[in-house]
């Protein structure tokens, strides 16, 4: 199935961010996927940068990311957003010139053009926290779809409306982050009732999605997610000296990849890690996001001093290029988390045939499938037994490290570009 010759408009919210995020990888896969399938992608940022006399200036300052308004200034452009969203008044989206003068792009391949409206996304946002309503942007050129990857109150005008909802989090595990609750509720409400579509991650939010938000399911489609990650391949001394840096060997420890909030569990599984007799440290990769204090800010306290530097390995920051060999020396991937819209690392590690235990919630049993034990994120000793399994067995380990791989070939690129193709049909006619 193609989409040749359709005109795309993503949304640039997560993808601008300097850091990494599951929406940002989802929004990376969805351009390259769109390009694919013969779509031509354009992104929308909202940087606050403007036209300049010369397209080189133009296109220095949208690279720039050191712009910052001061505290004044960045109050003044508060007020103004607020009128402009009470007034209704679309943001401009401008095309910025992309030369090879820029060598380092933060902009993934096959994107067909950048577009940037000065501070849009914060406009939507404060228009409809304000005053319940959205905002339109308007662009230079038509466009058939505008896609947004993030749900925000932000229209296209005469592009038709698909929009990716990844999980309801905030809704069903409120005490778990700190957004207002209420707010993003309506936000919610507000996308699926001006959507042509709506595209989830996984059957298990799109249930969500159908009973919480009240929509007819036969406007939301499931495309799953393929994994950006490759398998690394590399020998076992080379493989060895990477990993000697974060002071493990290959084969000899536990994984866990993904931030440290509350939602991911991480307390819960420390608590059962350290109740096993082993000499395998548990790595712990990912950075310390909101209320990572309650996951493992007493851990001292706790287990003491000496057991936590030798039992334990945090690693908030790791090159990309050494993820891939990460997840190829664990011994196995543990992923307790309390609810996931689809559970990424679930299928990086699959892809790369190490075993996973991960929970019995939420999307989690759908993408580990049998590949996976499957444990009660809220039951210590549970979690406990599922690891014991497979570190007391090589014969468990050697099977579920091969049903990894079978399992993992569900979630490829080719059937997500069928999903993705099939539910674009639906609004393309």
């Amino acid at each position: 199935m193609s989409l040749q010759g359709a005109r795309v408009l993503v949304d640039a919210f997560n993808i601008q961010l300097p850091q990494g995020t599951g929406i940002k990888t989802y929004g990376q896969t969805l351009i390259e996927t769109l390009d694919a399938l013969g779509a031509e992608p354009s992104l929308l940022y909202s940087r606050p940068t403007g036209k300049y006399e010369d397209d080189y200036l133009t296109e220095l300052a949208f690279f720039d990311a050191q712009v910052h308004p001061s505290r004044w200034g960045a109050r003044l452009r508060a007020i103004t957003l607020g009128i402009r969203g009470l007034l209704g008044t679309a943001a401009k989206a401008r095309h910025v010139p992309i030369s090879d003068m820029v060598l380092t792009r933060a902009i993934p391949p096959g994107v067909s053009e950048i577009l940037n409206a000065r501070h849009c996304y914060s406009l939507a946002f404060r228009a409809f926290r304000s005053f319940g309503r959205g905002v339109s942007v308007g662009v230079p050129k038509p466009f058939d779809v505008w896609h947004m990857t993030y749900p925000m109150p932000l229209r296209i005008p005469g592009a038709r409306m698909v929009a990716t909802i990844h999980d309801l989090v905030p809704m069903r595990l409120p005490t778990t982050t700190l957004d207002d609750k209420v707010e993003i509720f309506r936000r919610h409400r507000w996308v699926v009732e001006n959507a042509d579509l709506i595209l989830t991650v996984s059957e298990a939010s799109k249930r969500d999605i159908v009973k919480y938000l009240r929509v007819n399911p036969d406007r939301v489609e499931v495309t799953y997610q393929p994994a950006r990650l490759r398998p690394a391949t590399v020998s076992p001394d080379v493989l060895a000296a990477r990993l000697a840096p974060y002071r493990i060997e290959p084969g000899r420890y536990l994984l866990f990849v993904g931030a440290i909030e509350p939602k991911k569990n991480v307390r819960g599984l420390i608590d059962a890690y350290m109740q096993i007799d082993t000499d395998m440290p548990l790595v712990i990769a990912g950075k310390k996001a909101w209320m990572w204090k309650s996951q493992i800010g007493d851990l001292h306290l706790a287990y003491g001093e000496a057991a936590c530097r030798h039992r334990l390995r945090f690693v908030d920051y790791m090159p990309e290029l050494d993820l891939p060999l990460l997840y190829k020396g664990a011994y196995c991937f543990a992923f307790p988390s309390l609810y996931e819209g689809f559970g990424l690392p679930v299928l990086e590690a699959m892809v790369s045939g190490i075993p996973v235990v991960t929970s019995n919630v939420s999307s989690l049993p759908e993408v580990a499938g049998s590949a996976g034990l499957q444990a009660d994120p809220y039951d210590v000793a549970d979690i406990r037994a599922k690891l014991e399994a497979v570190i007391g067995s090589r014969q468990l380990h050697a099977d579920l490290s091969r049903r990894s791989l079978e399992q993992a070939k569900l979630f490829s690129r080719e059937r997500y570009a069928e999903r993705l193709a099939a539910a674009y049909a639906k609004v393309l006619g």
